[in-house]
């Protein structure tokens, strides 16, 4: 099997070579189409036919001893629980499929911006030569998700049905581009692919918003992950030529534009930092993460992909406001050391 090798962070400090070069090789992901019939799948994306697994399509599901180790299980159990009480009790609602039609599957049980931009993308593309045969399965939530609906547009052949929440289906019928075993995996072929696929189609948008070489994304309107020491931040950023945007305020397509205009891309981690995807070659990525204590904590997700997509990668590990769980790292807020901020920025810009 090939081998990836990601190019480890620019200004990775001796300290923490040890946690990058522990996780600096991973097995391409070898990922096929598949066709399947009369598969029972549940609303949030899990595929059982025989009540087994359809393989490679859970995510983060697989190995023990890593942070989200025995997913499988856990996936396997409450799919094959809503099946035996959708198909013989009467608490939940199971429907039957067209079988006078071919239905695809790309959305998993992490659906979000994340999974969606470098997952679900990606199917759709690998999928579009036959796209006027297929019939997208789209769950009723994702309907409201404007990312999703304005993404689509990219794809006017395909024809999708709408599932109401909590309705698990029977479906005679689907194809299933096979889903990355782990988030944090990436074939560089497959993302550049969807790196120009969606970017060309934004340049033919001709969209007209002011678009930036230096960029710091907002958490202002984040729930979470916010820094303690905010203001200090983001006027060190100021100072070095960057200007302060939140993604909430733009849609998909313009989102898109920003970045392939964009040289550096900086902030605290979050599932906007998806939106490298969309970043030129040879630009930069400046991620802000809470300090590395424990491998259940680890996230080389923006890391891998910036590697993958040949954009260098900068790290800064910040102090969280407090310490706890696994539950409370997610949320946790951080403070940022600005004498370490102010040098990572000196040395990024001196590239530029």
């Amino acid at each position: 099997m090939a081998k990836i090798t990601t190019k480890l962070p620019v200004n990775l400090k001796d300290k923490d070579r040890w946690i990058f070069k522990r996780r600096e090789t991973y097995d391409k992901p070898v990922l096929k189409t598949i066709h399947r019939s009369n598969i029972f799948l549940s609303h949030y994306g899990v595929a059982l036919n025989y009540l087994l697994p359809v393989s490679k399509t859970l995510p983060n599901a697989f190995g023990f001893g890593l942070p989200n180790s025995g997913f499988i299980f856990e996936f396997y159990k409450k799919a094959l629980e809503e099946y035996l009480v959708s198909r013989f009790g009467k608490s939940l609602e199971l429907k039957t499929l067209s079988k006078d039609k071919e239905y695809l599957l790309v959305f998993s049980p992490w659906m979000g911006y994340f999974s969606w931009v470098t997952e679900s993308l990606s199917r759709l593309i690998k999928t579009k030569e036959r796209h006027t045969e297929l019939t997208l399965i789209l769950p009723e939530s994702y309907t409201k998700k404007k990312f999703v609906m304005d993404s689509l547009k990219m794809f006017p052949e395909l024809s999708y049905e709408v599932i109401p929440d909590g309705v698990h289906m029977i479906v005679p019928h689907i194809t299933i581009p096979q889903l990355k075993p782990f988030t944090f995996v990436f074939d560089p072929e497959d993302a550049k692919r969807t790196r120009q696929f969606v970017v060309d189609y934004v340049k033919k948008l001709q969209l007209d918003i002011e678009t930036h070489d230096f960029i710091y994304i907002s958490r202002e309107k984040a729930k979470n992950r916010k820094l303690v020491n905010n203001d200090e931040v983001v006027q060190v950023f100021k100072e070095n030529g960057f200007v302060e945007l939140a993604f909430e305020n733009y849609n998909f397509f313009e989102q898109v534009h920003l970045m392939n205009h964009c040289k550096v891309l900086s902030g605290v981690h979050g599932a906007g930092f998806a939106n490298i995807h969309f970043l030129p070659e040879g630009s930069s990525m400046f991620e802000l993460i809470k300090e590395y204590s424990s491998v259940r904590e680890e996230r080389p997700s923006y890391w891998r992909l910036s590697s993958a997509l040949e954009i260098d990668y900068y790290i800064q590990y910040c102090q969280p406001k407090e310490y706890g769980n696994y539950d409370l790292w997610v949320g946790v807020d951080l403070i940022v050391d600005i004498n370490d901020l102010r040098a990572n920025i000196t040395q990024i810009k001196h590239k530029y």
